[in-house]
């Protein structure tokens, strides 16, 4: 588990590892490190090697589980917009949603207000 730039790496351990110690669900390990994406847009899963320009600053599970929940607690509570309206075409409806703090998603629906 590295940071975004994979400048810093903060953990070493196999794939079952992530999801059993860490909390990090296979599924999503797998998107993560099939598709290049950030884990809570901070972490970069890979099965990379680190390269010798890498600043190792491995911790500890506990260390890195503490550090994983207090951003999933930050990730949980942002808002994420799915569709915002356009000034050039307004929706009859527009929908937002966020994650609240048990990690359900929450989806509201509004409508758009004529002129």
């Amino acid at each position: 588990m590295y940071n975004r730039d994979m400048s810093i790496l903060y953990y070493v351990s196999d794939k079952l590892d992530y999801e059993n110690s860490l909390g990090i669900h296979y599924v999503t390990l797998e998107k993560k490190i099939a598709k290049d994406l950030f884990y809570l847009g901070k972490y970069t899963l890979t099965l990379t090697p680190p390269t010798p320009n890498t600043k190792c600053k491995i911790m500890s599970r506990e260390d890195v589980i503490a550090m994983l929940d207090k951003d999933r607690a930050k990730f949980r509570n942002k808002k994420i917009a799915l569709q915002t309206p356009t000034k050039n075409k307004l929706h009859p409806y527009y929908i937002t949603g966020f994650m609240d703090g048990d990690g359900s998603f929450v989806v509201q629906v509004f409508r758009n207000r004529t002129k």
